[in-house]
């Protein structure tokens, strides 16, 4: 199941924007080589480039277009969105969850689950349950 990230940018509020290992691969290759990571860091800490943003953003972008059966005219649609007032600032987070979501970074943990380890570790070295 492909992991989406609302992305309302465009007008339509049921527009995301997905990326996969693949997807990211290609962004890396479009990017001079530059690791995902490295380009993950720049968005989140706004020293991202335009080139940045148009390059990941049709990438991203792509699989709810084709679902909608939208063209992809990145350049339209940022244009359009920068007339309303929406910064080049507004697609980097989007973009960032869109590679985080990937699984690039492995899964969270379940908040649930390292509790009851956490129990079950305490209860095995003596300690009794500790809630």
């Amino acid at each position: 199941m492909k992991k989406t990230v609302p992305f309302p940018l465009f007008g339509d509020d049921n527009d995301y924007l997905t990326l996969s290992v693949g997807d990211l691969i290609i962004v890396e290759e479009m990017m001079g080589g530059e690791s995902i990571v490295d380009i993950w860091g720049k968005l989140i800490n706004g020293q991202y480039t335009l080139k940045m943003i148009y390059t990941i953003l049709p990438i991203a972008y792509a699989d709810c277009a084709k679902n909608a059966g939208k063209e992809v005219k990145i350049d339209e649609l940022m244009e359009q969105g920068l007339e309303k007032g929406i910064g080049i600032g507004s697609y980097a987070v989007p973009i960032a969850r869109a590679i985080v979501e990937s699984g690039i970074f492995g899964r969270p943990k379940n908040e649930k689950r390292t509790v009851i380890q956490t129990e079950r570790r305490s209860y095995r070295r003596g300690n009794g349950w500790k809630r």
